[in-house]
């Protein structure tokens, strides 16, 4: 056994631990959540109302373990979710390992840990809903997703997470399909692929939409309730597959222009990487603050309308974020040469793929029911974000300073999704 693998067992027990603890000790999942939501939906399911089903494979895996086992459904979300964790953890550490951080003198175990400081971390990982394992299931998929595009690996590993995607979640499907034409478009733009590289992707793409076109299929009555409740405009399925069939053209007809566009941004960025990544600094917190302003009034009723209770709350996700940025300035400064600049590439095309995600949900969210579309994005991303993050963290020289904040924010960020009654009142 190598060692990879007995710190993969190690975390994997100790993540099960802070599962079974969060329930039995800190009383999770407490107040409003998808998992007490989950639980209802099942209860009405039996009673015949035919309910729209976000993640139909979630949804059978309940309906069965809590039929052979006589066990509730909320015990049955409690025990699924429970024991998922520790798979989680072992599947994020395999899939650094897969994607390869060593050029970015990053180990697994050092972007695991530093997740851990992050609530858009912990909550899909505890709370027993399709999104638990769809979060997963899109990083991997996107990684051999990039494997595949750049011929470092077969098509069937990225086909197959594909359509367990697609049966997991209808969220986490669109979001490894739309990353991973995005990144094709990328790579296409920058001459790291050709045009009949969107092929495969494109068919593997098509064949794993039949799951949601089946009539009286898993997701009929999904694709019914997004298309009457959810948007508020008529959408036409014609069209927008019209739309997104004429992207990869209007790529292949502007692509000269687009290489003279990304070398002029290119060779700005390599003479002021502080300057651009301020910028980008900027830029995100725009979004997040615009973000915050669309959010409905509900939103905000947990910190009970107080800014510092909020601050205190999100002070995990603002340390990981910090991090994030100055291990990725850490990152541009140092990681100039090959085979470092490959990985670098690799990872910022990685985040540029998931950033393109993120502001097409922002926007979208002006013409939806929902509006936290960016957050739920956030969710995904943050992995892909860890590397970055680890950098930064590896950089405080200090251990008491190191690991006291480290400890600090780790238990802030699971206070924060937890929600103990004694902390949080409902």
């Amino acid at each position: 056994m190598n060692r990879l693998s007995v710190i993969s067992l190690v975390f994997g027990l100790a993540g099960f631990l802070v599962a079974l603890a969060a329930r039995a000790l800190g009383g999770f999942p407490n107040c409003a959540s998808d998992e007490r939501n989950w639980a209802s939906i099942a209860e009405q399911v039996i009673k015949g109302v035919d309910w729209p089903i976000s993640g139909p494979l979630h949804f059978w895996l309940v309906q069965t373990v809590s039929y052979s086992s006589g066990l509730t459904y909320p015990q049955t979300l409690s025990a699924i979710g429970s024991m998922s964790v520790p798979i989680l953890f072992i599947l994020i550490l395999f899939a650094y390992e897969k994607l390869g951080l060593d050029g970015l003198s990053v180990k697994p175990i050092e972007a695991v840990l530093v997740l851990l400081t992050s609530s858009y971390f912990w909550s899909p990982m505890l709370e027993s809903r399709p999104q638990q394992w769809g979060q997963i299931l899109v990083f991997l998929g996107i990684i051999y997703g990039w494997l595949a595009i750049n011929k470092l690996a077969a098509w069937w590993p990225y086909a197959l997470l594909l359509v367990l995607t697609g049966l997991t979640h209808i969220l986490s499907f669109a979001i490894l399909a739309a990353g991973s034409l995005i990144l094709w478009a990328i790579l296409f733009v920058l001459r790291r692929v050709s045009f009949w590289q969107i092929g495969p992707l494109l068919i593997f793409i098509v064949v794993s939409l039949t799951v949601f076109i089946l009539p009286n299929g898993p997701y009929s009555v999904m694709l019914n309730d997004i298309t009457n409740n959810h948007l508020k405009f008529s959408a036409n399925g014609s069209l927008v597959l019209l739309a997104l069939s004429l992207i990869p053209v209007v790529l292949a007809i502007f692509r000269q222009h687009l290489v003279k566009l990304v070398g002029t941004l290119a060779i700005f960025f390599n003479r002021n990487p502080f300057e651009l990544s301020i910028g980008g600094v900027l830029l995100v917190l725009g979004l997040l603050v615009f973000q915050a302003m669309i959010l409905p009034a509900g939103s905000w009723a947990p910190y009970h309308g107080s800014a510092w209770f909020f601050v205190a709350l999100q002070s995990g996700n603002l340390f990981f974020a910090g991090l994030s940025i100055y291990g990725m300035i850490l990152a541009l400064k140092f990681k100039r040469l090959a085979p470092e600049r490959e990985h670098l590439e690799k990872m910022l095309i990685l985040l540029i793929a998931m950033g393109f995600i993120a502001v097409s949900a922002l926007v979208l969210s002006l013409w939806m029911l929902d509006t936290n579309w960016l957050l739920r994005v956030l969710n995904y991303s943050i992995l892909l974000m860890a590397p970055f993050a680890a950098i930064g963290f590896s950089r405080i020289k200090k251990l008491w300073i190191k690991w006291g904040a480290w400890t600090a924010m780790s238990a802030v960020s699971l206070l924060a999704v937890v929600r103990p009654p004694s902390f949080f009142p409902c």
